[in-house]
């Protein structure tokens, strides 16, 4: 499911020219920080569709 969140942050994260140590907790970071933001992405859909069907 989230293996595209993965491709994307890998991509992202290795054009930070980081050190290897750094990498994995980069990576997974930037992984958690695009998820959030879709889940916050579809909460807010859900919202002003959910405020528009009650009234």
């Amino acid at each position: 499911m989230y293996r595209q969140h993965y491709l994307e942050a890998i991509e992202v994260v290795l054009a930070w020219n980081l050190p290897d140590e750094a990498l994995a907790d980069a990576i997974n970071h930037q992984v958690m920080q695009s998820i959030d933001f879709e889940h916050e992405k579809i909460l807010d859909n859900y919202s002003s569709t959910a405020m528009t069907t009650n009234h």
